[in-house]
């Protein structure tokens, strides 16, 4: 146990096993308390057809979601983007999130632009549960140096069923699992990204079985009745002592 402004610290709560190392390594007193690894809860919610007419239909969609900014990988993305363009003229890249640097939401409105209707920016929607039903593949391109803590839009887009291509970056490579939910790009470039991209999207039958493998992985290990029953155990165990 800790001792922490005078409180006694007798738990500490991690979101995954990579941030639970992550603490034990910059504070290996941590393992004088009991740890738990319990993940963020990720409310799986209905879709509906209000507000996504403009989704292409009869191609293929890919998504981002998240802050729109440099450090998340968006211009590896764009050129990743660039690449798939030479041999898919059926491909879409939806962008959604917000963007609170001028310059930057700039250099994505110009290059919406040079993409014609293949590149949709739609900054910051509320629905994004239905905008992701209605893709087929979700990309966060976080770099290592990023060091996703987590990965909630991941597990969002597991809920409806959807995989995910990403860089290993932090606990992104602990969320999603390679060839069963999605692919794990082992180098950091656009043509690898474009690569895992390509793979995926062109093998319908890996395609479905990481979806289905993705929805099945969020309803064991992030559902809400999941999270609270870890809940559950922690203050059970708790009680006892």
């Amino acid at each position: 146990m800790l001792r922490f402004m005078n409180l006694l610290i007798t738990d500490f709560v991690h979101n995954t096993s990579y941030g639970l190392k992550a603490v034990q390594s910059a504070n290996p007193y941590i393992d004088r308390a009991n740890n738990w690894i319990i993940p963020y809860p990720i409310l799986a919610r209905p879709t509906s057809e209000k507000g996504n007419g403009n989704f292409t239909k009869g191609g293929r969609n890919i998504l981002f979601v998240g802050q729109v900014a440099k450090h998340k990988g968006i211009d590896l993305l764009l050129d990743a983007f660039s690449l798939l363009r030479k041999s898919n003229d059926n491909l879409t890249l939806h962008i959604v999130g917000g963007c609170n640097d001028a310059d930057f939401a700039k250099h994505i409105e110009a290059t919406t632009e040079r993409f014609d209707s293949q590149l949709k920016y739609w900054g910051y929607r509320d629905d994004i549960f239905d905008l992701m039903k209605r893709v087929d593949l979700l990309v966060p391109p976080s770099p290592a140096a990023t060091n996703e803590a987590f990965g909630r839009v991941i597990v969002e887009a597991m809920s409806v069923g959807v995989p995910s291509v990403c860089f290993r970056s932090g606990a992104f490579q602990e969320v999603v699992v390679h060839e069963q939910t999605g692919l794990i790009c082992e180098e950091e470039t656009a043509e690898c990204l474009a690569g895992n991209i390509e793979r995926l999207l062109s093998d319908e039958t890996l395609l479905t079985h990481c979806g289905r493998s993705a929805l099945s992985r969020y309803k064991r290990l992030y559902s809400a009745e999941r999270i609270k029953g870890l809940w559950g155990e922690l203050l059970a165990d708790s009680k006892a002592e």
